[in-house]
């Protein structure tokens, strides 16, 4: 699981995002981030200001190629 702000236990929201564990003002772009913070405690409650659980993306899955692409010499680019 990434780490965000929004979805950690310590950190409230009002005017301000507030981290207790740091005790430090929090900005808004800063909990949208993913962080590395050794004191983060996922809560189930979802994110602080919208209260939406966090959903993981879906794992990334290739383009399938219908047809073999070839590269052209620059004399058939020219005939074209």
């Amino acid at each position: 699981m990434k780490q965000y702000c929004r979805y950690c236990g310590f950190c409230c929201y009002g005017d301000v995002a507030y981290c207790m564990n740091r005790e430090k003002v929090l900005s808004d772009s800063y909990i949208r981030h993913i962080n590395h913070c050794p004191d983060f405690a996922y809560t189930d409650n979802g994110d602080v200001e919208t209260g939406k659980p966090y959903r993981p993306r879906g794992a990334y899955k290739p383009r399938e190629h219908s047809e073999e692409l070839e590269q052209l010499t620059f004399e058939q680019e020219i005939s074209i």
